[in-house]
């Protein structure tokens, strides 16, 4: 059962990439497809295919929901809440920041494309900090939990 719990999660998370990247798509955000999403530039191929994965994933070892609530949700409920908010957070946030950098202009300056390499830089170092938290958060969660067991 911890086998399938595993890629359930990984199912599960998936599917989070893959909106995240279906709306960097779709937005027009995206660096690596210009223009609205189509199958000739392999946007929505991407989407379809990720999406697909996940599903199948998630599909197969639906079962391990059985239980999930009561065996991850409630025990780990600060852990998983702070998680959840936090990636909501940083959802809205890189969206934001990702329309702010692509919508100013550089004022002719004479590198301009440093200056978006900057932003996104920028965007990556935020999402490093916020791996490492949660990370530390879920290390510090399962340490407690071992004690207490």
């Amino acid at each position: 059962m911890k086998l399938k719990r595993i890629f359930l999660n990984i199912g599960l998370l998936l599917l989070f990439v893959t909106a995240f990247d279906a709306g960097l798509i779709c937005s027009g955000l995206s660096v690596r497809y210009t223009g609205s999403p189509s199958f000739t530039d392999g946007s929505l191929s991407e989407i379809l295919i990720l999406g697909v994965i996940s599903i199948v994933i998630t599909t197969i070892c639906s079962r391990a929901f059985k239980g999930y609530k009561t065996e991850f949700l409630i025990p780990y409920k600060q852990s998983v809440t702070i998680t959840v908010i936090v990636q909501v957070l940083t959802v809205v946030f890189s969206f934001i920041w990702l329309f702010h950098s692509n919508s100013i202009d550089r004022n002719g300056d004479m590198m301009p494309g440093l200056s978006s390499l900057g932003d996104y830089v920028s965007l990556w170092f935020i999402w490093i900090l916020v791996l490492v938290a949660l990370t530390i958060l879920w290390i510090v969660t399962a340490i407690k939990h071992r004690n207490r067991v």
